[in-house]
């Protein structure tokens, strides 16, 4: 819904704004390195949220979920990453402005995961 705009909010009792602050806390606290036990098929519903610049929330927990897929298990996610077309979608978060020092820390994050498991299959 955070993604959804502020038109979504209209009949909403809590502001958009204090929940997007809330998902950035909590993403902010999360483990990375913490196993998540859901089967991913594809990133395509997580990789559409990144360049979602209006919705830093949104982007965010995005990003979050694809360091901590990527690095909890290389082999089976960084290639999704790839052939969904997630890397030019982390690299415009690098070289954006409007990017938290979070947000690019994550995205690097996943860049690198998806080198070293580039490395690894070479």
């Amino acid at each position: 819904m955070v993604s959804d705009g502020d038109a979504a909010w209209a009949r909403v009792s809590v502001s958009r704004a204090a929940v997007m602050k809330k998902i950035i806390q909590a993403t902010n606290s999360w483990d990375l390195q913490a196993r998540r036990f859901i089967n991913y098929r594809s990133f395509r519903p997580i990789l559409r949220l990144i360049p979602m610049v209006d919705s830093p929330a949104s982007q965010q927990w995005a990003i979050w979920a694809l360091a901590n897929l990527t690095t909890t298990d290389k082999t089976k996610y960084c290639p999704y990453v790839v052939h969904e077309g997630g890397v030019p979608l982390l690299e415009q978060v690098v070289n954006d402005s409007r990017s938290t020092k979070r947000m690019r820390e994550l995205a690097n994050i996943v860049l690198a995961n998806i080198s070293d498991w580039d490395s690894m299959t070479q």
